[in-house]
């Protein structure tokens, strides 16, 4: 508190400072004035002996300057010392004597200014005392006094505007610097790539005006926005989108049945192109015909965007023409590869479901596991980017058999519960992203998250839980 005070304390001395020394400076003008005045309204002298006789000393002078100060300001300087004056430039000024015609500005000053006092006295005026107060007047000061009131409320403003504005730059860093998970996640940023591959790319291999219709996949599915996205852009250029859910999956499944496949093109503009679909969706159109929404067949193009998610691309390996869709794939390393892990996954599928599982299931389910754990690798000795290792794989490979063997089970709940652990695990490796080496990222994680789960199941809030842990 002492140091909240102080600059209030300091701000106060000062503007009392400056109060002594405005109020210093009217008193000297004030006085400078009546000397002026009387100076002009003293009668002419009417013999020389007068003019030559030397003013008379009297000791009350400068008392009565004292009293007319009021103890603010020191009175007009009186020699110190008995050395005789120079009255050469000393005029004597007579207050009672009759005054003179006075000018009109003059008398305006006069009425502007309070009167004098009745008292008889001689106010000797020196030459600097009337050039003072010809400089300086009342009017001035008022003058000087504004002006400098207007500068101090014109800083304050300024200072107002300046926080005001560090604050808003403050805000707005901190929103620039806010990200979500969805943006730190690396699926997410290849979604976004695909997407603007797909809608921004006007040449190449991903162009819209492509002969085939495209079946466009992503690794990680899309999102809510980035579906609405492509629905805009391409019913921008005319394209036939499905905006119900339900919809779409029914007609995926309808092209599903009798559909064939081929793969086009290489890294990145990758895709699946569908041979037959204008074929499948004749019917569509027809419908569409019918209902208005589409006048005329030549106003539809060709191509149809369909989005694959991780339900779609269960659908499609569980369907029994599975082995039809491959054959168009060219043969090679990344096809077999690929199919022998898809065909793995199908197979914990299966597995995964909510029953329990008996002791060839939970060996089965060890086999097929390990199958696709070496078939990934393969895969990530292919393309390291493209077949990244997640927490779910970690879990998949490492404690899903364990966990299995231990309670006979493993589908039996949803894994809705562990969708925290994506947003959970991106903060965590940009926390710990300044340790350098992957592996020490992995063990922060794991500590980390370990010990968030004793937290939890050691049931904090319940002192009872506790106990049973004492050494924990």
């Amino acid at each position: 508190m002492a140091k909240r005070k102080l600059p209030r304390k300091l701000n106060c001395k000062k503007a009392l400072k400056e109060r002594k020394k405005r109020e210093e400076r009217k008193a000297q003008t004030k006085r400078a004035t009546e000397a002026r005045l009387a100076k002009k309204t003293a009668p002419e002298p009417n013999t020389d002996a007068e003019m030559a006789q030397p003013p008379e000393e009297e000791p009350s002078t400068s008392a009565a300057t004292a009293e007319d100060n009021d103890g603010s300001l020191p009175a007009t300087p009186t020699p110190m010392t008995p050395q005789e004056m120079d009255v050469s430039s000393m005029e004597m000024v007579d207050i009672d004597a009759p005054f003179s015609s006075i000018p009109a500005d003059d008398d305006q000053q006069i009425q502007s200014m309070p009167s004098t006092s009745t008292a008889r006295c001689d106010l000797v005026a020196t030459p600097s005392t009337s050039k003072a107060a010809d400089d300086f007047g009342l009017d001035d000061m008022h003058m000087f006094d504004e002006l400098r009131r207007r500068h101090i409320t014109t800083e304050e403003e300024l200072q107002r505007q300046r926080r005001s504005n560090a604050f808003l730059r403050k805000q707005l860093k901190a929103q620039r610097d806010r990200s979500t998970s969805l943006e730190r996640s690396s699926s997410a940023c290849r979604q976004r790539k695909a997407l603007s591959d797909v809608t921004n790319n006007q040449q190449g291999d991903s162009r819209l005006s492509a002969a085939n219709d495209l079946l466009i996949t992503l690794d990680s599915g899309i999102t809510f926005k980035a579906r609405e996205a492509l629905k805009r852009s391409f019913a921008g250029h005319g394209h036939d989108i499905w905006a119900p859910t339900w919809a779409v999956k029914r007609l995926k499944r309808e092209l599903v049945e009798g559909a064939n496949f081929e793969w086009v093109s290489e890294g990145q503009t990758r895709a699946l192109v569908c041979t037959d679909v204008r074929a499948m969706v004749e019917g569509r159109l027809q419908a569409l015909a019918e209902s208005g929404r589409l006048q005329l067949h030549q106003q539809f193009v060709s191509q149809i965007v369909l989005v694959l998610t991780g339900g779609d691309i269960y659908k499609i390996l569980d369907h029994p023409k599975f082995a039809s869709f491959t054959a168009p794939i060219p043969p090679g390393p990344l096809k077999f590869t690929l199919i022998d892990a898809m065909n793995d996954l199908r197979q914990i599928y299966h597995l995964s479901r909510a029953k329990i599982l008996h002791p060839e299931g939970l060996n089965s389910l060890e086999h097929w596991t390990k199958m696709f754990y070496c078939h990934w690798q393969q895969l990530r000795s292919i393309d390291v980017a493209r077949y990244p290792v997640r927490p779910k794989l970690h879990l998949l490979t490492a404690h899903v058999v364990p966990f299995a063997r231990s309670h006979l089970w493993w589908g039996l709940i949803s894994d809705q519960g562990m969708e925290h652990m994506h947003r959970m695990c991106n903060n965590l490796v940009g926390r710990y992203s300044h340790l350098g080496t992957q592996e020490k990222v992995v063990e922060k994680l794991v500590k980390h998250t370990t010990m968030l789960n004793a937290l939890h199941d050691r049931g904090v809030e319940d002192k009872k839980e506790n106990d049973k842990y004492p050494d924990f």
